[in-house]
């Protein structure tokens, strides 16, 4: 599993970085044209757009990793130990079941909008190539989420030190 984990984390920081990096460009480079060169970039708000689209379920991933996403601590960390791990582990389950909605959704959008042939209003790009990071995004969250429950409650060397530090902030 941590070989999996240094592969999906290469990913998401090298792909979250270029569409991040690619949209600062994009941003600088329509400011510059329409302020300086006094010529508007078409295109520009679109890339950007599609590039913080691509960012953020990239991130989404990410978040799910460092257990960073929106939850209800306060109970949770009132609890004795047994029961606290029960408790994530059933959450971890619910997050498990949504993310798997959530990627299946993702497809089923990619493919309609395949079959409908939509481009993107300025750049004329094939619209489902911005659809694409939803399935790519909650998949990865999927993947995830399954390191994380493998990670805190089935491995064998598992650093309960990090699982309980995770849980109490």
């Amino acid at each position: 599993m941590k070989t999996l984990d240094k592969i999906l984390t290469k990913f998401e920081e090298n792909v979250a970085s270029f569409f991040y990096i690619v949209m600062l460009i994009d941003i600088l480079y329509a400011v510059f044209m329409r302020y300086v060169m006094k010529d508007a970039f078409q295109a520009g708000e679109e890339i950007a757009r599609y590039c913080m689209i691509w960012g953020v379920y990239i991130g989404v991933s990410t978040g799910t990793k460092k257990r960073v996403h929106l939850g209800i601590d306060m109970l949770v960390d009132r609890m004795p130990k047994k029961v606290k791990k029960i408790v994530t582990f059933c959450g971890d389950l619910v997050v498990l079941a949504i993310y798997i909605v959530l990627f299946a959704t993702g497809c089923f959008l990619v493919i309609k909008t395949i079959q409908t042939g939509q481009r993107t209003p300025a750049l004329q790009i094939p619209f489902y190539y911005v659809y694409l990071a939803l399935p790519v995004g909650f998949g990865l969250s999927t993947l995830r989420v399954i390191i994380n429950i493998w990670n805190d409650h089935f491995s064998k060397n598992k650093d309960t030190e990090e699982y309980e530090e995770v849980l109490v902030s």
